[in-house]
């Protein structure tokens, strides 16, 4: 083990001490390039919660795929592209969850009575639908879904806020996406 500094090693040489089992200088890989990452999720996202969750998301993906990286290539550069990727794959979940809110706003408008702007018909009748199966739903899914789909908060939030851990949460949200897809399915069939 050389007792040179972290901070005196390049880039490529870090990444060589590391893979062979000194863990503890990715710390200085980190150092050198949070900011970079940092830019390119802000730049793009704004939100800090979100983005301080894709800076060490991207790290820790780094770390995971740190025999991956090739020796010569720019480490910096190769950071950025592991954030970019997932700056990219949150803005597709953010579409997906914008998507549910609008269907979902629409089911709620269908639970008060009123038809949507469209006056479509098979339209209403999903929302009414996707409102009668939603009364079926324990209440921790019911839950859930309010918060995770009308208040658009996190999923990290929605499982602090009901007690549960994020696999927990996680799973609770697609058991309840799952049972409002089949029980809505077969209402649309039998109408």
């Amino acid at each position: 083990m050389s007792t040179e500094p972290p901070s005196s090693l390049s880039d490529g040489d870090l990444v060589r001490r590391i893979l062979s089992g000194e863990a503890h200088l990715f710390r200085e890989i980190l150092n050198r390039h949070q900011r970079g990452v940092w830019w390119i999720a802000s730049a793009t996202l704004g939100d800090r919660a979100t983005c301080e969750n894709l800076l060490q998301q991207a790290f820790v993906n780094a770390y995971e795929h740190l025999d991956q990286f090739r020796a010569g290539e720019d480490l910096g550069r190769w950071l950025r592209g592991i954030a970019r990727n997932l700056v990219r794959m949150e803005l597709r979940g953010a579409g997906r969850k914008d998507q549910l809110m609008a269907r979902y706003h629409q089911a709620v408008l269908a639970s008060l009575g009123e038809e949507d702007e469209t006056g479509n018909d098979e339209q209403f009748a999903r929302q009414k639908a996707m409102a009668d199966c939603r009364q079926q739903l324990q209440p921790a899914a019911n839950e859930a879904l309010a918060l995770r789909y009308e208040q658009g908060l996190s999923l990290d939030q929605v499982a602090a806020r009901i007690g549960r851990s994020l696999g927990a949460t996680r799973q609770l949200l697609f058991r309840a996406r799952q049972v409002l897809k089949d029980c809505v399915t077969g209402r649309m069939a039998n109408a």
